[in-house]
């Protein structure tokens, strides 16, 4: 399910992280930096895999009792952490980190802490994750996925190994829907591809919207009509487009 070999793009970053494993090289800490379902989650993932596995390659075995428990969402000794809230707040970091560090992995070779919307972490709760990051167990690996590293405090970002994710170069996300996804309408692809800033995440979710295709036309038909409406009329189409305010991007 999570493995290098099946991720496109970013090839040095992925390089960098099994070279870690290979020569035992590994930090304690990773930032990996990047827009919205450019590929983070799925590299952290497949990172973390890679570290519990128990036959040591360079790709996760699939096989042993770490990858199976990893791909069920139950290995023991990897904790996702995400705020429902705004924010990511002191108390989740001190009861889901600094609490949870004090015993050692439940049974595999490290305790990896994945901590999504990082950058959503109250300067209380950073400097809480500080301590920890400032002196870690052995054990302890931290990944903290963000969509803007500048949010976290300096002394944060000189502790950990930053990786920035760079979008996908347009051809390679149109190869990809081409033969991988069955369910979209081919035809529109170059569209998908377009709107998709460089993320095949965010490609596959516009084409599995049924909304999209029927905005995207409403929006243009509108905006043809402009210069042919009021005041009066202008604001009763702002009105109307209220109802996508949480989707419109």
């Amino acid at each position: 399910m999570y493995e290098f070999n099946k991720i496109l793009g970013n090839e040095n970053i992925i390089t960098s992280l099994k070279n870690s494993i290979k020569n035992n090289t590994t930090s304690h800490c990773y930032i990996f930096d990047g827009k919205e379902k450019c590929g983070k989650e799925t590299i952290s993932k497949s990172f973390a895999k890679l570290l519990q596995c128990e036959q040591n390659n360079q790709e996760p075995c699939g096989k042993c009792s770490s990858c199976l428990s990893f791909d069920n969402g139950n290995n023991p000794d990897v904790i996702y952490i995400k705020s429902d809230k705004k924010n990511l707040g002191v108390e989740e970091i001190r009861e889901n980190v600094i609490k949870n560090i004090e015993t050692k992995p439940f049974k595999y070779k490290y305790k990896i802490f994945i901590i999504k919307n990082a950058e959503t972490m109250t300067i209380q709760a950073q400097n809480a994750i500080l301590k920890t990051i400032e002196e870690p167990p052995k054990f302890a690996i931290f990944l903290l996925l963000t969509k803007n590293y500048n949010l976290f405090l300096s002394t944060i970002i000189s502790r950990c190994m930053l990786f920035k994710l760079k979008p996908l170069n347009p051809k390679l996300i149109e190869k990809y829907l081409n033969e991988n996804i069955d369910f979209i309408n081919k035809s529109n692809i170059p569209l998908y591809v377009a709107y998709s800033e460089g993320s095949i995440g965010k490609a596959i979710n516009i084409a599995s919207s049924n909304d999209f295709i029927l905005l995207r036309k409403n929006v243009i038909e509108e905006i043809k009509q402009l210069n042919n409406k009021n005041l009066i009329e202008t604001y009763k189409i702002i009105e109307k487009f209220e109802n996508y305010k949480d989707s419109i991007q």
